[in-house]
């Protein structure tokens, strides 16, 4: 596992540093910190699909740009028993 940490105008915290990586390329492109978690979530899929996958439950916190209260996306699903 890699500890090295760099700092700038952006954070991605992963499991992998190929998703980290694809997730601050989004960012240095100018995308949202939304568009960068989809592509990390999409990376990691494929690179640890043990860890994520495509369909699987989500729990996010988003404030848009200007926004008072943060919006709370809650997509998890049932436990089998």
């Amino acid at each position: 596992m890699s500890l090295t940490a760099e700092g700038g105008d952006g954070l991605i915290v992963a499991p992998d540093r190929r998703t980290a990586e694809a997730g601050a390329s989004v960012l240095r492109a100018g995308g949202s910190a939304v568009e960068a978690l989809v592509t990390a979530a999409a990376v990691t899929a494929v690179v640890q699909a043990d860890g994520a996958g495509l369909g699987g439950d989500g729990l996010w916190l988003i404030r848009p740009p200007g926004a008072e209260a943060p919006l709370v996306i809650d997509s998890v699903g049932r436990a089998p028993r």
